[in-house]
């Protein structure tokens, strides 16, 4: 296939056209996005290529940004609103594809916020387009809330607050 062979991971039967994808989804869903799990993940999406619909697009938009390649997820990022979004900022197939637009902004979130290995990553997939931003409100596992800014690439503010009164543990590469 040319997503790279993948041994299937669950039970569930995998779809021979999305196949690859969902293998790296299974690979990545609990586990590191670099190094020895993230490295065949990344070969696998090179194979797959930036081109496809909208769903398609936005699910290896949020896979890119899963393996910490802020660049590869905003290509798609950017790839998606160009040519697969209406003026009413809704994801076009044709049809609709309602999938594509809350995949994308799923992507997005997870450029933003990661928390699946265990500790919270703010700003762990940040395009270079990115240089300036912030956000608020967005929930990392463990139910905390967490605020960023940066500028010029860089953090300039963390606030992160437990919602059940636990302790957080951050990761932010300096």
């Amino acid at each position: 296939s040319p997503g790279g062979a993948y041994p299937q991971t669950s039970s569930f039967p995998i779809d021979p056209h999305t196949g690859p994808a969902q293998r790296i989804h299974q690979t990545l869903r609990g586990g590191s996005g670099t190094g020895a799990v993230g490295r065949p993940a990344e070969v696998a999406l090179e194979n797959r290529g930036l081109g496809s619909m909208g769903w398609s697009r936005a699910h290896r938009m949020n896979l890119w940004a899963r393996v910490k390649n802020g660049e590869k997820a905003h290509d798609l990022f950017a790839s998606l609103i160009k040519e697969r979004t209406g003026y009413n900022l809704w994801n076009v197939g044709p049809p609709f594809q309602i999938d594509g637009s809350f995949g994308a902004t799923a992507g997005v979130a997870e450029m933003l916020l990661q928390s699946h290995e265990g500790y919270i990553a703010p700003l762990a997939a940040i395009p270079a387009a990115w240089q300036s931003g912030s956000y608020k409100g967005l929930v990392a596992r463990g139910n905390f809330t967490v605020s960023a800014a940066w500028e010029n690439g860089i953090a300039t503010t963390f606030n992160i607050t437990s919602q059940k009164g636990g302790a957080a543990t951050v990761y932010y590469p300096s």
